[in-house]
């Protein structure tokens, strides 16, 4: 095995790869794969020699060295299957991160391999953006995790505030001549919503044995109720929005009258 870290001084050979032929293109991913160590600045040192290695492949591929050919893609996959037993999505993966990520321009010395994974679905702008906020000061860095949290609470605020958007316009801008069943301006549609067998018996559970605390006649209100506990657990309980509750529960009440006027004609049809 050879030492580790030596091999992970690449800069000359990186110099190098565009005039090897084949052969020595192989043989410098044969000495990498038998390379030994272990923590994350290994991995992560390894995981981009792997993607640079192959990207160097790639760009080599159909090319000629004194009149040879130099090699294929094909070569160049399998060549790499064998060296890093992964399946080869992988090893794309890490091949495309190493072209997005370019080692003279956008790799960041001070963070990991991982840190760049998780970015890389961005847009430039955010990548460069999430990369920056890594950097702590002082030489510290915000772990992978970390930075995977601030993303998923990024988004999340981002999916807050935009559904929080589209439903005040939807519900305030709403033309107010509409007029249904359901009371005129009334921005409810029909809805339908299917639960499977676990999420039923949990809400029948709760809209039973909760009943003391919500007070609703039927599953149809305990989920309105529902819904308006949500609403003001991320203050949308605003004036407006009791209205549209209201304008629904209205619209539920006056339905079940229909139903139940269907009904009674019904059974006394077939009485």
């Amino acid at each position: 095995m050879e030492e580790q870290g030596k091999f992970f001084e690449t800069k000359e050979l990186e110099k190098m790869w565009p005039a090897m032929d084949f052969d020595q293109w192989r043989a410098s991913g044969v000495k990498a794969s038998r390379t030994q160590g272990k923590g994350d600045r290994y991995i992560s040192d390894l995981n981009w020699f792997i993607g640079d290695w192959l990207l160097a492949g790639k760009e080599q591929v159909s090319k000629k060295r004194g009149g040879k050919k130099w090699g294929s893609m094909k070569e160049v996959r399998e060549l790499a299957v064998l060296l890093w037993p992964k399946p080869w999505a992988t090893l794309k993966n890490y091949m495309g991160i190493a072209k997005e990520f370019p080692k003279k321009s956008r790799r960041r010395d001070n963070l990991y391999w991982s840190h760049h994974a998780e970015v890389r679905k961005f847009s430039v702008e955010v990548q460069e953006k999430y990369l920056n906020e890594c950097a702590l000061g002082d030489g510290r860095i915000l772990s992978v995790k970390g930075l995977r949290d601030k993303i998923h609470d990024d988004h999340k605020m981002e999916a807050e505030g935009w559904r929080r958007e589209l439903w005040l316009k939807g519900a305030f801008d709403h033309k107010k001549d509409s007029d249904d069943d359901r009371g005129p301006g009334s921005i409810c549609r029909d809805v339908k919503v299917t639960f499977n067998r676990e999420n039923s018996e949990v809400l029948d559970r709760l809209y039973t044995t909760e009943k003391p605390v919500h007070g609703q006649k039927d599953v149809e209100h305990f989920v309105i109720w529902l819904m308006s506990n949500g609403m003001a657990s991320v203050n949308w309980e605003t004036d407006k929005g009791k209205e549209v509750a209201e304008r629904c529960k209205t619209g539920l009440e006056k339905q079940a009258l229909k139903k139940s006027q269907a009904r009674e004609i019904r059974d006394f049809v077939h009485g």
